[in-house]
């Protein structure tokens, strides 16, 4: 039963290299032997599977399928390769290749030893997300424009504009977004008066610099898939 899918883009060659010889400055020529040794492996956790079309491959012959992988090994290509946390400690590994002129061919990698590269891109995103917790936890500062306090009504400010399918994909994408706009939203008070700051650009004072760091905590978040939104009922996930 599968519990969690993450896709990267990797280097085939090394793919290959560290699945048959565990590591990638091992690379023992991808042969036609070593692929049909692990297909007709008995193990379910240590094996390769083949798909046509959607079926299984239960042909003797694999010299086609072998021969999409070993082309992309020696030009090392890269592809999307999907992995899939498996029950029992078994992870699988999905490469599917689309040919308009044959079926299409998706082979599936399974083992026990988890791929570098899916272990360093999770490590770099649990790094991420315990950062981005770390700026929402800090005590504010008390003083009357507090950053910390600037930032999150920056914040949630743009979460509502987010959840109200304000911004479009181009935006939600920019490093920099409309401080002037963000600020207006704010309303802050100047010095606890009844008249708001005249903002100008909103660039280079305490508020510019809050709606920043917002903007950079909220885009941060969206782009490696840490805040989500249900499109129907507008309500935001935090996927940490």
């Amino acid at each position: 039963m599968k519990r969690n899918v993450l896709v990267l883009e990797l280097n085939i060659a090394d793919f290959l290299a560290e699945y048959f010889n565990g590591s990638t400055n091992e690379r023992d020529q991808f042969s036609y032997c070593m692929f049909w040794d692990k297909i007709n492996e008995h193990r379910d956790s240590d094996k390769i599977n083949i798909f046509t079309g959607h079926k299984p491959k239960t042909d003797s012959n694999f010299y086609y399928e072998y021969g999409l992988l070993k082309a992309e090994e020696e030009m090392e290509a890269e592809k999307p390769v999907t992995e899939l946390k498996l029950e029992d400690g078994v992870y699988g590994y999905n490469i599917c290749y689309e040919n308009p002129d044959e079926e299409p061919v998706s082979f599936y990698f399974y083992t026990r030893t988890r791929i570098t590269a899916f272990i360093q891109h999770e490590n770099e995103v649990m790094n991420l997300a315990a950062e981005m917790q770390e700026i929402t936890q800090q005590k504010p500062i008390l003083c009357l424009e507090s950053h910390k306090s600037l930032f999150c009504e920056a914040l949630d400010n743009i979460l509502a504009a987010y959840s109200n399918d304000y911004y479009d994909e181009t935006e939600l994408q920019a490093e920099y977004q409309n401080n002037s706009e963000i600020a207006d939203w704010m309303r802050y008070e100047f010095r606890c008066s009844r008249d708001y700051e005249a903002y100008g650009n909103a660039v280079g004072n305490n508020i510019g610099n809050a709606i920043d760091a917002a903007w950079t905590w909220f885009r941060t978040g969206y782009v490696n898939d840490f805040i989500s939104i249900d499109t129907e009922t507008g309500k935001i996930y935090l996927n940490w």
